[in-house]
């Protein structure tokens, strides 16, 4: 997409807005939409919409027809993200800058060619943009061609956090739960500096608490934290063992994360193959702690989106248990849980693996978290990117356990 007046768009100001109206004329207006402050919510989301199915543009919010800068009242910025938020499924990448001039306020909606389309209105329709205006789309020939398009980025997502699955036989590995999220930024480059200046002293003083062997190496150009020792049997095992055997998080230079909790049990000769569902939450929040200590200086306001999944690999049934080890200082409280629970519904042994969600990626965005009466800032956002339907892995009711009982 071109660029106003080749300039970053953090730091484009009203001149560079006035000169390259001057510069560009109607006939090569296909990334160009003017309105003015009198504009309908309607007829802006129109355009948006058509500029996030094909190849994106920009809407400037305050200027007529003919050019002329005449501002906006009507409009805020407040007005301008409830209503993309609002009146178009998915929520389209965009950035909004607000400029002003002598008391004259104008806007520019910068829109992304759509990562996930089609992008429909909330009155059912698709635009597309054509030459210099917005349509909408009849024909099943240019409907199928979006669906191809959204298909090849799922896919990218998918390639980008995918982990190879452990194929090796070991006799006590039960399972392993992989997880991953993919972040669209609307500046990727701010986030991959904050990577670049991560204080990895901190992070190593956050891993220390885990009172486990752990490591934080660099990959290429991702960072790769692992937590605690690949073990079979009883022994931590003296010779090499297989890539990917063991709890690990790998950030990526763009923010995107991937990782994996694996499941295994205490002895091999266990028929149940016990395994502890406490390492799930564990490991997650050590993982969002890191993740936090690195983004958490105004992520909310560079974030855009996310799409996250999870995969439970399940490769013997096992049983989780939330404290299995009796000299666990919470045992007493939570082996009573534990027989409750098998008492109502039997036992609850994990015999399959699943996928959440189980048709392509979990959207997390700023109207996901609105629509759960969150509040969107730095640690609600990266509560939810880390969030995961397996804490209680097994378990039907939520443990009623207090210092008190």
């Amino acid at each position: 997409m071109i660029l106003i007046n080749n300039k970053d768009f953090s730091k484009i100001k009203i001149d560079d807005i006035e000169k390259f109206l001057d510069d560009y004329n109607d006939d090569e207006s296909f990334f160009i939409e003017l309105k003015n402050d009198k504009v309908s919510p309607k007829d802006l989301i129109k355009e948006i919409c058509a500029f996030s199915n094909t190849f994106g543009g920009y809407v400037f919010l305050g200027v007529e027809d003919n050019k002329t800068v005449t501002g906006c009242i009507d409009w805020t910025e407040e007005r301008i993200n409830n209503s993309i938020r609002n009146l178009m499924d998915p929520t389209p990448i965009f950035d909004v800058r607000k400029i002003t001039k002598n008391e004259i306020k104008v806007f520019v909606i910068k829109i992304e060619e759509g990562t996930m389309p089609p992008y429909i209105t909330n009155k059912g329709i698709i635009y597309e943009r054509i030459s210099s205006s917005s349509f909408p789309i009849k024909d099943s020939f240019t409907v199928n061609r979006i669906l191809d398009k959204r298909k090849d980025n799922i896919k990218k997502i998918e390639n980008k956090i995918y982990i190879e699955p452990i194929r090796e036989r070991i006799n006590n590995l039960c399972g392993y739960l992989d997880f991953g999220f993919s972040v669209t930024f609307k500046d990727s480059s701010k986030a991959t500096q904050k990577l670049l200046n991560a204080d990895f002293k901190k992070i190593s003083d956050i891993l220390k608490e885990a009172e486990m062997k752990y490591s934080i190496s660099k990959v290429g150009y991702s960072i790769c934290i692992a937590i605690g020792n690949p073990k079979c049997g009883n022994e931590y095992i003296d010779q090499l063992v297989p890539a990917g055997l063991n709890h690990f998080m790998e950030i990526l230079p763009d923010g995107s994360v991937r990782g994996r909790v694996v499941f295994i049990a205490d002895t091999d000769g266990n028929p149940q193959n016990t395994i502890s569902s406490g390492l799930i939450s564990m490991m997650y929040n050590f993982f969002k702690k890191v993740y936090y200590a690195i983004f958490n200086n105004n992520y909310c306001l560079n974030f855009i989106e996310a799409r996250k999944f999870e995969k439970l690999t399940v490769l013997k049934i096992f049983e989780p248990k939330i404290i299995s080890n009796p000299k666990d200082e919470y045992y007493n409280k939570f082996e009573p849980f534990s027989i409750q629970h098998n008492n109502k519904y039997g036992s609850n042994t994990v015999v399959n693996s699943n996928r959440i969600p189980m048709n392509e990626f979990y959207v997390v965005d700023k109207k996901a978290l609105q629509e759960r009466k969150i509040k969107y800032n730095d640690e609600n956002l990266i509560n939810e990117l880390f969030g995961t339907s397996y804490f209680l892995l097994g378990y039907i009711d939520k443990p009623k356990i207090t210092d008190d009982d």
